[in-house]
């Protein structure tokens, strides 16, 4: 064994000592787990605390919408004494009026309930108007909310439909003063609003509302000068209120002027939501439709044809507004306005293009060119030539061809239009329970497949892209549309595509393509 020293030896002196390694010690790593360890716990605390807020907290599409949450739910020893009470929702001519059962002046309008407390007061509400509304019971003497569960019929984000109706109750739980109200925003200011004296308390002094007077609303009011449009118009705060008509202010501006082919965006900058609806008052006409859009939201549509396209709000319909498309397209376009006029360009007119007063350019090879002596080119290598291979033929194999298996067949291997039922009944909640809002919820289909959706229901519905926790997302849109008609979306890319009705957020689903 020579050269193997014994301890203390000269042979392990010469052996030379290793770069040395760090590593942690267990007492640094027990006490880096139980800082982790303290940390989890004490965030796992938080949120279970929090627990009622985490499944309770509603969409904020919905909340937005519906202005608020519900009261705690009141434990009142009831005495077995009910009262019955039938209110309408009515409305003057002009909108600028509402009230329970009959308008100011007229017998039964906003009756006093009085009831003792632990009494049941039970309502049966139905909407006798042409607007939407909502009911609930509140302490607060002004505002939508806070009202307590139970003595809801709608909400401000599912408002009863003209003809809808519903049960509600309310136990009085002590004594004061109480409000049955119209959830919708503004309605209670213009007179939704009766009172529930329950005990001794006494009635309060509200200011007695004038008698409606019959007019019917302007679709476009003289003082409504067009300006030219240099941005989005305002839904300001405070529109939800009649009022603001006096002085052409619920939309601001309230009229303006465009060329053909500008996208104009309406901005909501109120508290409440509202619509853009095209037409006059009371019914608009439909050529274009934001539905329901929340505050915060932007609604936009794109005016192709010169005319004047008067529009309402209908959930607020003292809110009018007008859009005038004058003159030809890049007529009245402004300096940094989109319609370019240099050569080569969308709307140009200088050398080539076509000349004011001539119908297209007349020049050799040109598109509609008519040389020589011919109304359309009929040439072969000429746009608009019917011979063999050439653009517009019509023999097999060509686009246009209208043989099986060709763009514009109608042949077997095309994709047959898919409907989807807006089913009776689904403006009440319930039908999201079996899936059935929409009939069927989930469809699966081809690219380039056509989805029509009827409105088989006796409410207004909408198929907006999107879902009822993040809003829409634009990629489909209905507008509202009413009973009786339908609406349809060709979806061309694979994915899959949710939809819901703004109107009534319950109502959800989904088109799969693939």
């Amino acid at each position: 064994m020579a050269g193997v020293s014994g301890e203390g030896g000269s042979g392990s002196a010469a052996l030379s000592a290793p770069d040395p390694v760090y590593r942690t010690t267990p007492e640094r790593t027990a006490k880096m787990m139980a800082i982790m360890l303290g940390i989890c716990v004490a965030g796992g605390g938080i949120f279970f605390a929090m627990w009622d807020y985490w499944i309770s907290a509603p969409p904020p599409v919905a909340e937005m919408m519906a202005g608020g949450e519900a009261l705690e739910p009141v434990d009142v020893e009831e005495t077995g004494t009910e009262i019955p009470v039938s209110f309408s929702f009515v409305e003057s001519a002009d909108f600028r009026v509402m009230a329970f059962n009959a308008l100011p002046g007229e017998p039964d309008n906003n009756p006093v309930i009085r009831a003792e407390p632990g009494d049941k007061i039970v309502f049966d509400v139905v909407n006798d108007g042409t607007l939407f509304h909502a009911f609930g019971v509140t302490p607060a003497d002004s505002g939508i909310a806070p009202v307590y569960p139970g003595s809801e019929v709608g909400t401000g984000s599912s408002p009863l439909n003209p003809g809808q109706g519903g049960a509600a109750e309310f136990v009085a739980p002590e004594e004061g003063v109480f409000y049955y109200i119209c959830t919708v925003q503004g309605h209670r200011q213009q007179g939704m609003e009766g009172v529930i004296i329950v005990g001794d308390a006494e009635e309060p002094v509200r200011e007695a509302a004038a008698p409606a007077a019959p007019a019917e609303p302007a679709p476009v009011p003289a003082e409504m000068e067009a300006v030219p449009y240099d941005g989005p118009v305002s839904l300001p705060a405070g529109s939800s209120v009649a009022g603001c008509e006096a002085d052409a202010l619920c939309y601001v501006p309230a009229h303006v002027e465009v060329a053909p082919g500008t996208e104009v965006v309406w901005s909501n900058d109120d508290n409440a939501a509202h619509t853009v609806t095209g037409g006059p008052a009371p019914a608009p006409g439909g050529e274009f439709d934001s539905g329901l859009f929340v505050a915060g939201a932007t609604f936009s549509h794109t005016f192709e044809e010169p005319g004047t396209f008067p529009y309402i709000c209908i959930v607020h319909p003292w809110m009018t507004g007008a859009v005038t498309v004058t003159g030809a397209e890049g007529e009245m376009a402004e300096p940094g306005m989109e319609v370019d006029t240099e050569p080569g360009m969308e709307g140009d007119t200088e050398p080539g293009m076509a000349e004011p007063g001539m119908e297209g350019d007349t020049e050799p090879g040109m598109e509609g060119d008519t040389e020589p002596g011919m109304e359309g080119d009929t040439e072969p290598g000429m746009e608009g030539d019917t011979e063999p291979g050439m653009e517009g033929d019509t023999e097999p194999g060509m686009e246009g061809d209208t043989e099986p298996g060709m763009e514009g067949d109608t042949e077997p291997g095309m994709a047959e239009p898919v409907t989807v039922s807006v089913p009776q009944g689904t403006a009440i909640k319930g039908c999201e329970r079996d899936d059935a809002c929409y009939i069927p919820a989930h469809v699966e289909v081809a690219p380039g497949t056509e989805v029509v959706w009827s409105n088989d229901d006796s409410a207004a519905h909408t198929v907006t892209g999107g879902n009822n926790v993040d809003g829409p997302d634009g990629e489909i849109d209905s507008g509202l549309f009413m009973a009786g008609t339908t609406f349809s979306h060709t979806f061309e890319s694979a994915g899959e595509f949710d939809y819901y009705c703004i109107v009534h957020p319950w109502m959800v689903g989904t088109v799969t393509v693939g």
